[in-house]
């Protein structure tokens, strides 16, 4: 019985060990969810911030042009004039793009299945070599 007490007495203790280590384990995971999770919300708080003086920027350079165009402003710089004009290009380009409806767009679905019936074919074959 001294055996078999003993033995009891040190599973018991073997189980009260590994309770700790994995509570230690738990707290420290615990500790490095939470540094993780601070650095996380810095993180997107930072890109929050960038995003929105990148739409600064955007509503400053789009009101600037507005300007420039109705001829408030006049700008000398060169690169700014070059910029305006590449802008000016751009709508221009957006605007032909957005009154264009779209042709044919039948022909695009034909060519779909065009090139998909090689690949129809080819499993056709494929099965063929493996049935025989």
């Amino acid at each position: 019985m001294d055996v078999v007490n003993k033995l009891i007495k040190e599973i018991e203790d073997g189980v009260k060990q590994s309770i700790n280590a994995v509570k230690a384990r738990v707290t420290l995971v615990v500790e490095k969810a939470d540094e993780l999770t601070e650095e996380g919300k810095k993180q997107y708080r930072l890109y929050e911030l960038k995003h929105k003086r990148q739409g600064q920027f955007s509503d400053l350079g789009e009101k600037l042009h507005k300007m420039v165009a109705g001829k408030k402003v006049k700008i000398a710089h060169g690169e700014l004039k070059t910029l305006l004009s590449s802008i000016d290009k751009t709508n221009a380009e957006i605007a032909k793009l957005e009154d264009k409806t779209p042709t044919a767009p039948g022909k695009k679905a034909a060519g779909r299945k065009a090139a998909a019936r090689p690949k129809a074919a080819a499993k056709k074959k494929a099965t063929t070599r493996t049935a025989k």
